[in-house]
């Protein structure tokens, strides 16, 4: 039995798979025409870098194999006697691809133990594995939420069903950035694990009043546009650039999920909620196991609404008002676009909605334009929502600094549209200290 791990020419196979990313960075355009070594050493730096992005992009496609596993006998036929034979186990390798050969061969009367010349046939059996790990580690981790999900009493046991109004709530907390690490004296704040639980937690707190007011039927909190800092084990984004963090991935994420189980168990108490999940640039893959963690913990609760559908565009229709949400970044669309994507995406809807936003993260300020495209498609305002995050070392040496953080509060009238914004503003002496 033979074994063959990654090797750098399978990396090298699996970097140039990755047309569409790679082609805007390089000097060819892959088409067919291979890229050399040196040109990749030139776009991201160096080959171990290049190396260790592709083992981390979850835009990288896999190479055809991560291990093979061959053997030839008489007695090993089907896949699963060389899956019984070499002792692998399923739970963490996956067959992508399996080849069979058999041939024919005479053995002596010695080597028979018969005394006689005999036809065997010999067979070859050879396995292309993939390791499943992540997947692995994830379907597990869901079982075992699934199996022990929190109860949560029915909805129609809570008080707010019987003065609820045709009104939702819009919770904009976006680009939170959790994980992230600042050090007051290099960039004129602080920010760190325990500093965005705090200001979370008080802008929550600010927020009911506001619900009370409204008394509303539904909340819906989009939660993502780099809610988390990093998205791997080497604390870098999803296409690979190293971030400033407080601590380990695991913890931040683990963290994390705690502080979204608090915030949505508060929110569920007053109205029904429906959370979009928008990936961003910081945590593409990362927030969507989080939009599973979180489907699996409230897979028993009836007033939660969770949409982690692997989509970079979500959309929100209520009574006379349509909204969408992206992050923004520039691996999208472009801008103005955005309008006429909603459009075709959204046909029915666009035509009945009387108005229509975008709201989008990314740029960690707030900003407002207005679209007209023609009579046909209306006016529709896309809107730049502020984050909560404090700016690290690399964002204050470029100059982008923001004097206001808040999440956003927008209410939506189910007959009349837009009803009312409320900024919650962090105050900046909420950024000094840990």
């Amino acid at each position: 039995m033979t074994t063959k791990s990654w090797s750098e020419e399978d990396i090298k196979t699996a970097f140039l798979k990755l047309g569409t990313d790679l082609s805007k960075r390089s000097y060819d355009k892959l088409e067919s025409k291979p890229i050399s070594s040196s040109q990749i050493s030139r776009i991201y730096g160096s080959w171990g870098k290049a190396k260790e992005y592709i083992l981390s992009s979850p835009y990288s496609k896999e190479p055809e194999f991560s291990s093979v596993v061959e053997e030839s006998s008489r007695l090993i036929i089907t896949e699963e006697d060389l899956v019984k034979s070499a002792k692998i186990d399923l739970k963490n390798w996956k067959i992508s691809r399996a080849i069979f050969n058999a041939w024919g061969t005479t053995i002596g009367g010695k080597a028979s133990g018969t005394g006689k010349s005999e036809q065997y046939t010999n067979h070859q059996v050879k396995l292309y594995l993939q390791e499943r790990f992540k997947e692995a580690l994830l379907e597990d981790i869901l079982k075992d939420m699934d199996n022990h999900s929190p109860y949560y009493p029915p909805s129609d046991t809570l008080s707010y069903r019987e003065t609820c109004r045709r009104v939702m709530l819009e919770v904009d907390m976006m680009d939170l950035h959790y994980g992230k690490y600042s050090w007051h004296e290099e960039t004129g704040v602080d920010y760190d694990l325990k500093i965005a639980e705090r200001i979370v937690n008080r802008r929550i707190k600010d927020l009911i009043p506001i619900i009370e007011l409204y008394s509303p039927e539904l909340i819906l909190l989009p939660i993502g546009n780099d809610l988390l800092h990093v998205d791997n084990a080497s604390n870098t984004t999803t296409l690979g650039t190293k971030q400033d963090v407080d601590s380990r991935s695991s913890k931040i994420f683990k963290q994390c999920k705690e502080l979204l189980v608090r915030v949505i168990d508060i929110l569920r108490n007053y109205a029904d909620v429906e959370i979009l999940v928008i990936p961003g640039n910081h945590d593409h893959e990362s927030l969507f196991h989080m939009g599973e963690v979180l489907q699996a913990w409230y897979r028993l609760c009836d007033n939660i609404k969770i949409d982690n559908l692997p989509r970079n565009r979500k959309y929100k229709r209520y009574g006379c008002s349509l909204l969408g949400f992206t992050h923004g970044d520039r691996e999208g669309p472009k801008i103005d676009s955005l309008p006429l994507i909603m459009a075709e995406e959204n046909k029915e809807d666009w035509a009945e909605a009387t108005f229509k936003e975008i709201h989008l993260g990314h740029f960690h300020k707030k900003k407002e334009v207005r679209f007209t495209s023609s009579d046909t498609f209306g006016n529709t305002i896309i809107k730049f929502i502020q984050s909560l995050s404090g700016a690290d070392y690399w964002h204050y040496s470029h100059g982008f600094i923001n004097s206001y953080h808040a999440v956003e509060v927008f209410a939506w009238d189910y007959e009349l549209g837009y009803k009312g914004h409320h900024p919650l503003f962090a105050k900046a002496s909420e950024y000094i200290g840990g």
